[in-house]
């Protein structure tokens, strides 16, 4: 009997062991993970973008149906075109201007909109991106030039970043608040200077009343091309703007604040602004906007939770997995 217990001593001891190592090497391995998240804050997650994105498959699932859903595209880098589309409950109509859109499908946050049904305006001032983007979209107005405040030269200086992919996306406009970007060039990369028309906001929109979605990533002139809009800023729903968390622009957000643009928080390196009248979307953004983009998305709302369970019973799956 002796040798019995001192046997179950022993085995449970070796077990109190692996759990002890077994707990210790979880929490070692969650340090490390947040320890990544706050070091490379600036890289994408791809589990948690592809996370967003069944969300609103999901949504658009249960709104539309399957026909609808499969082609529904996504491409935004950091989720955003899931954002958008839950944001606005997936409706199939609605205005919106993507500036910066770049070739109007890699990283396009307004593509999967436009799938929907949604009209708009993109405008992108690099020349050979701009003729690929209305190649891909030719159901958009596209616009070649770079969006200016008033008062602006009826062309500007516009630097081209040449010998990459990732650097032609930060190519910016010569001068001003976005000429510091150019540390974000790669390395390897050249500039190329070009003459491009320019546009107020205020200048393309003379027949929109209501911009439904304003998604503005201008390296760093953003904040010019919202002094273009000017009356007109109150005329939009919501602005998705390029900005990080770690630098904010405080007079910005005081102005968008003046214009009724009242700041949700931040997601996928954007702000989000919802105007301050439009009850239904602020409390939508502030519902999915409590979960940080480093993290999975917050608890669908009822409606997307209906959607995943009759999504699920048709085979399609659910949010995190079959």
């Amino acid at each position: 009997m002796f040798y019995v217990c001192l046997l179950i001593s022993a085995a449970l001891a070796i077990l109190g062991i692996v759990a002890w190592v077994s707990l210790h090497r979880s929490i070692a391995h969650i340090k490390a993970r947040l320890a990544r998240t706050a070091n490379r804050s600036h890289l994408v997650n791809l589990r948690v973008v592809g996370a967003w994105r069944e969300l609103a498959r999901q949504a658009v699932l249960f709104q539309h149906g399957p026909e609808v859903a499969a082609r529904t595209p996504f491409y935004a880098n950091a989720g955003e075109d899931a954002f958008l589309v839950l944001l606005f409950d997936a409706q199939r109509e609605g205005y919106l201007i993507e500036a910066g859109a770049y070739d109007g499908v890699r990283h396009s946050v307004s593509a999967t909109l436009e799938a929907l049904g949604w009209a708009g305006l993109l405008v992108e001032a690099r020349p050979d991106s701009a003729a690929a983007c209305a190649s891909a979209r030719p159901g958009m107005r596209v616009v070649h030039g770079a969006l200016v405040g008033p008062g602006a030269p009826p062309e500007v200086e516009f630097a081209m970043v040449m010998g990459s992919s990732s650097g032609e996306r930060v190519s910016h406009l010569a001068s001003g608040a976005a000429a510091e970007r150019t540390h974000l060039v790669a390395a390897g990369s050249t500039q190329r200077r070009v003459m491009v028309k320019s546009y107020t906001l205020e200048s393309l929109l003379s027949q929109v009343p209501i911009v439904d979605a304003l998604i503005l990533d201008l390296e760093g002139a953003e904040a010019e091309a919202l002094r273009g809009l000017g009356p007109r800023l109150g005329h939009v729903r919501v602005l998705l703007l390029e900005e990080s968390n770690t630098k904010p622009r405080p007079e910005l957000h005081a102005t968008l604040a003046e214009a009724g643009l009242g700041f949700m928080g931040y997601f996928g390196g954007n702000a989000v602004f919802v105007a301050q009248g439009e009850g239904a979307l602020r409390r939508r953004a502030a519902q999915l906007l409590y979960a940080n983009p480093d993290d999975v998305p917050p608890v669908p709302p009822s409606e997307y939770a209906r959607a995943a369970a009759r999504s699920s019973r048709q085979g399609v799956g659910t949010l995190m997995g079959p």
